[in-house]
């Protein structure tokens, strides 16, 4: 067995960050209204694990770099209970009419929708300093282990309530350019997997993705088996269920689509991170699928969001700015 395939298990123990709460300063935004319930979707494990819970409506982030993050929630059908979201919107945004792209930011394992909101700080000064036009950032809630697919029994569909439900409530809600040009994709760890999915499975919606660390399992790289959780819950111990949902498939499957729409897709990884075994297998199946793409690694990071962003100097934001609009 290889080393690295050891460490692959530490993928499903999740990454906690700093808490720091400094005041709430969230400024041009509502306040998310007080006394939201709990709302959550259990899973038991019956395979003998401790239960995954995913809690559809959180609170609020209030760590440095949130101060202009709103956190709202919307009905949705597809989990059919509220789900939560924050959004960043941009400095002029509530002062004119002007209408705006939007990048949507997909969590790792055991994140939500609150727990990166923090992250919009890095596009914010992307902004400041004119490397990117004004632009919105929302971070969906796609649950603490889904993968960003919808349940085998149709009881969590948290790819039918992102692409269904919540693209178009956000179009509708807020001035944004709603269009495939001006939506785009960053994703880390099992972000990375949702991103580039969505990205190969809809190119009609989106014009670029960016992966950070992204957790590409596919049957023949299924790290999740040792817990149980992710693959009976979501996938029903089904190898072909897993693999018409994954990156790989969706990337071969609408090869020739992909190339109509002329691919932006980058993939980034830190040198040091435990998932870089899963980026080379798809960095090789996309250059064998002769998919335009650029491939980053990245030195001295590891599996964290900061660490990418403050070791890329903006190369994300540079990457999507090139492609919006096209």
């Amino acid at each position: 067995m290889r080393p690295y395939i050891l460490c692959l298990c530490f993928y499903f123990a999740g990454f906690c960050f700093a808490n720091a709460q400094p005041p709430d300063r969230l400024g041009q935004f509502r306040q998310a209204r007080q006394g939201t319930p709990a709302w959550q979707s259990n899973r038991h494990n019956t395979d003998g694990g401790s239960t995954l819970s995913t809690q559809w409506v959180n609170s609020p982030d209030h760590r440095p770099g949130s101060e202009n993050v709103g956190h709202f929630q919307f009905d949705s059908q597809a989990i059919g209970q509220p789900v939560g979201y924050s959004i960043y919107l941009p400095p002029s945004y509530a002062a004119g009419n002007q209408h705006y792209p939007v990048i949507y930011w997909l969590h790792g394992k055991t994140g939500n929708e609150s727990r990166g909101a923090y992250l919009a700080k890095y596009l914010n000064d992307a902004i400041a300093q004119g490397i990117l036009k004004e632009t919105i950032m929302v971070f969906p809630n796609g649950g603490v282990d889904n993968f960003y697919t919808d349940a085998f029994d149709g009881g969590v569909k948290v790819e039918s309530m992102i692409i269904n439900e919540l693209l178009p409530f956000i179009d509708k809600q807020y001035r944004t350019l709603a269009n495939r040009e001006n939506r785009a994709l960053i994703g880390f760890s099992m972000g990375g997997f949702g991103a580039l999915k969505f990205y190969c499975k809809y190119p009609e919606k989106f014009v670029a993705v960016e992966t950070l660390g992204g957790a590409f399992i596919d049957k023949d790289n299924l790290p999740v088996r040792h817990e149980g959780h992710t693959f009976k819950s979501i996938f029903n111990n089904d190898f072909n269920f897993l693999q018409v949902n994954t990156p790989v498939y969706w990337c071969a499957k609408n090869r020739d689509e992909l190339k109509k729409y002329h691919e932006n897709i980058r993939l980034v990884i830190g040198d040091a991170d435990f998932t870089r075994p899963f980026n080379d297998k798809m960095h090789d199946l996309l250059t064998s699928l002769s998919i335009t793409h650029n491939y980053q690694v990245l030195n001295d990071v590891k599996h964290n969001p900061i660490e990418y962003y403050e070791h890329d100097d903006f190369g994300s934001f540079k990457f999507i700015a090139a492609a919006l609009g096209k």
